[in-house]
């Protein structure tokens, strides 16, 4: 019953739902390639919820796979002020809020229709004190931060190592340093 359901095209739309998960999973894949390879979050605890994966891979399906520069900067900082803001704390309301910003736009303007969907208040500027406050280690703050230095390229003092390769290798008794003047 299920290999006719999942193989026989739907009567709502052209495709069958094997189709349609190929197409889910193709932008999955393009969120993970983003937060692992843009981000350089690459373990799960950089995520501020496996959730924010789903509005991402949406945005980035919606826009066919093109990532300009202004996109990627737009989905860093969704996802950084997803983070701070605890948007998907409550995760059914927020991907809702995150899908239906997302729903009616244009395939180009999808990275700008997520940071709509942070709304006034939690789509503010950062200011400092948010980042003053004390914090669990892997909290929202060293999210930003994390995200922050490997964008800059920060290296590890002893080795020379980029913080990304750091992560990936799984040293966590490292001390990041970087170049100041760069900024």
């Amino acid at each position: 019953m299920l290999q006719t359901w999942a193989t026989d095209p739907s009567p709502i739309h052209n495709g069958t739902i094997a189709d349609s998960w190929k197409l889910a999973n193709k932008a999955l894949i393009q969120a993970l390639e983003f937060v692992y390879g843009k981000m350089g979050w690459c373990r799960r605890a950089f995520l501020p919820s496996a959730n924010a994966l789903i509005p991402l891979a949406v945005a980035m399906h919606r826009a066919d796979g093109k990532l300009s520069e202004q996109d990627g900067l737009n989905y860093r900082r969704w996802l950084c002020l997803s983070a701070l803001r605890q948007k998907l704390k409550n995760v059914e309301t927020a991907v809702n809020s995150c899908l239906r910003e997302l729903r009616n736009e244009q395939a180009h303007n999808a990275s700008k229709a997520l940071l709509r969907s942070l709304g006034k208040s939690d789509g503010r500027k950062l200011k400092a004190d948010e980042l003053d406050e004390t914090a669990p280690m892997w909290g929202a703050a060293t999210q930003v931060i994390y995200a922050w230095l490997v964008s800059i390229g920060a290296k590890d003092w002893g080795s020379g190592k980029t913080l990304e390769e750091l992560a990936r290798e799984g040293d966590s008794t490292s001390r990041a340093s970087f170049n100041w003047r760069k900024l």
